[in-house]
Parts: C-alpha cells; sequence; structure tokens
C-alpha cells in the first residue's frame, strides 16, 4: 500500500508501503491541464527519455489517460470541480 495524504493508503502491488503517492481524480478541473503538463514536462527532459509508449498512455487522443479524463469530465460535468 502506498499512502495518498488526502485519499490514505492506495494499493499499488509491487510498491512499497511507505511510498508517498500523489492521486489525482478526473473529477478534479485541473486534472487533464496537469496531465497534459506532465507529459510535457517528461518529453522535454534532458534527464529522462520516456519511450512512445508511455507518451501515448498519457496523450493518444483515443486510448489514454488523457482521453479517459476528458471524457469523464464531458459525461459528469456536475462533478468537475475545483480541488478542495
Amino acid at each position: 500500500m502506498a499512502t495518498d495524504r488526502k485519499y490514505g493508503s492506495i494499493d499499488i502491488p509491487g510498491k512499497p508501503d511507505d511510498m508517498p503517492v500523489f492521486v489525482l481524480l478526473a473529477s478534479d478541473a485541473l486534472s487533464v491541464g496537469i496531465i497534459a503538463r506532465y507529459r510535457n514536462k517528461a518529453a522535454t527532459s534532458e534527464k529522462v527519455e520516456p519511450t512512445k509508449e508511455w507518451l501515448a498512455s498519457l496523450d493518444d487522443p483515443e486510448d489514454s489517460v488523457m482521453a479517459d479524463f476528458h471524457a469523464w469530465q464531458k459525461e459528469h460535468p456536475e462533478l468537475v470541480k475545483f480541488p478542495d
């Protein structure tokens, strides 16, 4: 189990119990932009070289984390809010 300060223990197989994590929910109005920025930061970093597969997992318009978040937000606009 990893630990998020807001949501508590989160089961992530293979990760240490004392590893902190930061969770973004699709209901967070800022989440899609944060994912895009994270992806762009990784793609332009001099310290890491993300794989094409990893980049696609974030931003492929039809099958990615951003597509999933964006679709959920469109389907549930009443639940999308700024973080509390």
